[in-house]
């Protein structure tokens, strides 16, 4: 995962090629747009894909084909 480095830096990532790291900031991120969506799966997905700002935006799942083809990956594994 690539992390912004103000994202990084709120969730206390500083060995962004660390495993431990990486893992640690990516469920605390996930964790806080599950949150922010109300526990919207969709939404949450697609605020970690796209951003948050991108999810609000367009009050619901961005038109990008990326985003949209990693939410419905993830919902077949629900």
């Amino acid at each position: 995962m690539r992390w912004r480095p103000a994202t990084a830096s709120l969730l206390g990532v500083t060995g962004a090629s660390l495993p431990s790291d990486t893992i640690r900031g990516g469920a605390q991120y996930l964790a806080g747009l599950l949150v922010r969506f109300k526990n919207d799966v969709s939404l949450a997905c697609a605020g970690y894909n796209a951003g948050p700002e991108a999810v609000q935006k367009y009050a619901g799942v961005p038109p990008y084909a990326e985003t949209r083809v990693y939410v419905q990956r993830v919902k077949i594994l629900q």
